[in-house]
């Protein structure tokens, strides 16, 4: 399968549906991934795939993303990045729906579908967050590349609440 090919297709008789990417520098494809893109990458991505029509956007994650290294307490940038992609899917599940495979109509085959093309400043942003030890790209309320602020839930003042 072609590196860039996003869309689903049709191969031996079972439907591979990939993992969509977006290109971070000409020729340089990241996962659409909690802990491989920020907010406003994550936002951009489905902006541009809503806009272009495409067929589906495959996320993925591991359960050990939203941990850190150690696995001894939450990576708070990824948390971050995850409750703000779940906000931005749940305020927009009327165009952007979410659903298991088994639950989703025919997807339509042998689309053209491209990934998000590269913006610097949307990689400098991840970058700059990835280095900072608070991840402040990742909460600034600054105007990201495409005009709007990155989709993110304000940081949380004081301790965590429980889990479940």
């Amino acid at each position: 399968m072609p590196v860039r090919q996003i869309a689903p297709v049709m191969r031996e008789g079972v439907i591979e549906v990939p993992v969509t990417t977006i290109e971070d520098r000409p020729g340089g494809l990241r996962n659409f991934q909690i802990c491989a893109l920020s907010a406003g990458e994550m936002r951009a991505a489905l902006d541009h795939a809503l806009d272009q029509d495409h067929v589906v956007v495959t996320i993925v994650s591991h359960g050990f993303e939203l941990a850190n290294r150690g696995g001894t307490r939450p990576n708070g940038i990824h948390v971050r990045r995850f409750e703000g992609l779940c906000q931005l899917l749940a305020e927009r599940r009327h165009v952007l729906p979410t659903m298991h495979f088994a639950d989703r109509p025919g997807l339509r085959l042998d689309r053209e579908d491209a990934p998000l093309a590269p913006h610097p400043l949307r990689a400098r942003w991840r970058q700059a967050g990835e280095a900072s030890p608070c991840g402040l790209a990742d909460s600034a309320a600054a105007v990201g590349p495409d005009g709007h602020s990155p989709a993110v839930l304000p940081r949380r003042r004081g301790p965590s609440p429980p889990s479940r």
